[in-house]
C-alpha cells in the first residue's frame, strides 16, 4: 500500500518520481502513471490479483537492445531489472523470512452483538499507508462491516475478505499527522462464541516501517469506558523476590514507556516502549536486568513516560 501512496504522492504534484520508478510504478503499462495504477498495486497488496496482470515479475530497462550488425565487443550494454510495482524497492522474495515487532492492542467488549475494533495510530506518524492482515475463527465471529473515521475521509481502503482472512490496504497522498482511530473493524459474534476470542494480526505495517503482529482479544463482556487518568499504580507485592505486578492506566492513545531504572538513574529493564490504546495494562517484572541477568537486592524505581506526563512508583526487590 505504501507504493500505492506514492504513486497518489507523485500524481498530485507532491513528490517527483524518477524516470526508473516511473516505469515501476506504471501498473498498467500504458506509458503513464496514474491514480488507476495505484489502485491496481493496493489491490495486489492485499491479494485481489488480475490473472492478465504482471505486477510483481521481473522487467528489464530497456526491454531490448537490437543490432544491425556486431563488429566488436560491447562491455557497456547494461540492463537494470526491476519489480513492477515495486516503487519504494522493498518488496521481498515469497519465501524470505523476517521477525515481526510486537503490537498490542486493547481487549475489545461486545456492544450489543457486536465488537467494534478501533484500528488507531500515535500522532506525528505523517501515514499515507497501513497494510493489515488478520485471521480469525468463522464458526465463532463474522467479519461484518468497516467504519472509516473522519481522520482518513480522504483516503482509499481495499479490502479482500476470505475464508477467516481479512487483507486492508489504506492509502492517500497527504500525509497524516494527528493521531487516533483511522477505522473501526466491526465483526459480528456467531451463537458458537464462547467467554473470549483472539483475532491474529499477522501484519501491521504503517508506510514503509518494519510491520508488526500481535493479538486482538474479543470478550463476551459489556464495553467499559476508557481510563479518565494517566496512572502507574504501585506494584503488588511489594517488597518481591519473585515476581511483581505492575498496573497502568492509559488515557489517550499514544507512545509510552515503562521501565525499570537503579536508583543512580541508570537503565535496567524495558518493559514497554510502544504505542498504546487507552485501556489498563498489567505488566511483570521478574527482578533481571534487559539481559536476563538477574539484579541485586535493593530499591529501584519504575517509571511510566506518555508524551509530556510522568509516574514512577519505588520497588523493592529482596533475593
Amino acid at each position: 500500500a505504501y507504493d500505492a501512496a506514492l504513486i497518489l504522492q507523485s500524481v498530485v504534484g507532491l513528490i517527483q518520481l524518477d524516470s526508473l520508478r516511473q516505469l515501476i510504478a506504471d501498473a498498467t503499462q500504458n506509458l503513464t502513471v496514474t491514480a488507476y495504477d495505484a489502485s491496481r498495486i493496493a489491490r495486489y497488496a492485499v491479494g485481489l490479483r488480475d490473472s492478465s496482470s504482471c505486477l510483481g515479475e521481473w522487467h528489464f530497462n530497456p526491454s531490448q537492445r537490437n543490432y544491425s550488425a556486431i563488429g566488436k565487443n560491447y562491455i557497456d550494454q547494461n540492463f537494470t531489472a526491476f519489480l513492477l510495482g515495486d516503487v519504494d524497492g522493498s518488496w521481498r522474495y515469497p519465501d524470505s523470512v523476517s521477525v515481526l515487532r510486537k503490537v498490542d492492542f486493547p481487549i475489545v467488549k461486545k456492544e450489543g452483538d457486536r465488537y467494534s475494533i478501533p484500528i488507531e495510530i500515535a500522532p506525528n506518524k505523517n501515514l499515507i499507508s497501513l497494510e493489515l492482515m488478520l485471521r480469525y475463527a468463522t464458526d465463532q465471529i463474522e467479519y461484518v462491516d468497516i467504519e472509516q473515521s473522519e481522520l482518513t475521509r480522504g483516503f482509499q481502503i481495499i479490502t479482500n475478505v476470505q475464508q477467516g482472512k481479512l487483507n486492508l490496504a489504506l492509502f492517500g497522498a497527504q500525509p497524516l499527522i494527528e493521531g487516533g482511530a483511522l477505522f473501526n473493524l466491526v465483526f459480528q459474534a456467531t451463537d458458537n462464541f464462547l467467554n473470549s476470542k483472539e483475532i491474529i494480526i499477522d501484519k501491521f505495517q504503517i508506510n514503509n516501517e518494519p510491520s508488526a503482529g500481535g493479538l486482538i482479544l474479543l470478550e463476551n463482556e459489556i464495553q467499559h469506558q476508557a481510563p479518565a487518568l494517566f496512572q502507574l499504580n504501585q506494584n503488588y507485592p511489594n517488597p518481591f523476590n519473585n515476581r511483581t505486578t505492575i498496573t497502568l492506566s492509559v488515557k489517550d492513545f499514544a507512545h509510552v514507556k515503562l521501565a525499570i531504572y537503579n536508583l543512580s538513574g541508570d537503565l535496567v529493564k524495558v518493559l514497554v516502549d510502544q504505542d498504546l490504546p487507552a485501556d489498563n495494562y498489567q505488566f511483570n517484572w521478574d527482578g533481571t536486568d534487559d539481559r536476563e541477568n538477574r539484579v541485586t537486592s535493593g530499591v529501584y524505581l519504575c517509571r511510566a513516560v506518555q508524551q509530556n506526563e510522568m509516574q514512577s512508583v519505588k520497588l523493592i526487590y529482596i533475593k
